[in-house]
């Protein structure tokens, strides 16, 4: 989960580089909407650690996802559409542009939708604590050894 935090960090300052210096209200609200999906993905993952991390950029869908855990206010799932429409809109010259104005109110958005996840995945870590009854990671074992290479294959 540290490699999502690192991302979502990476695309917060993205964003605000984008505002500060350039400007570019179409990068903001990509890198916005990146970092709400990652630190949803990071929730996800903390709930449910033996599953994959889903492959989407659909924000709704990932609070679809943690709803049977966490409830989801409807302030949220708005924000979490129209960031989600700026996973694509944003991207390409050819669509829409989005105003300096937009640009912030996405950023205020992922802030929150990432003060929120990530208040939640303490909880669930803290929980767990408790319950001592985290997951165990899957450990490496051998599967056979190579004997001409003297090395073991692993796998989970």
């Amino acid at each position: 989960m540290d490699f999502l935090f690192i991302y979502i960090c990476l695309d917060f300052n993205y964003a605000l580089n984008d505002i500060k210096i350039k400007k570019q209200c179409n990068a903001i609200c990509f890198h916005s909407q990146q970092a709400a999906e990652k630190v949803l993905k990071a929730l996800l993952k903390e709930i449910k650690p033996s599953e994959e991390i889903i492959r989407t950029h659909d924000i709704s869908f990932l609070f679809e996802e943690i709803k049977n855990n966490y409830p989801i206010d409807e302030e949220m799932r708005k924000w979490g559409i129209l960031l989600t429409k700026y996973e694509s809109n944003s991207r390409y010259d050819f669509c829409e542009k989005i105003d300096e104005t937009q640009a912030e109110t996405a950023i205020i958005m992922a802030k929150k939708i990432y003060k929120w996840a990530n208040e939640k995945i303490k909880e669930h870590e803290n929980l767990q604590k408790k319950t001592n009854t985290k997951t165990p990671k899957p450990k490496l074992v051998p599967k056979n050894k190579d004997p001409k290479t003297k090395t073991n294959n692993l796998s989970r």
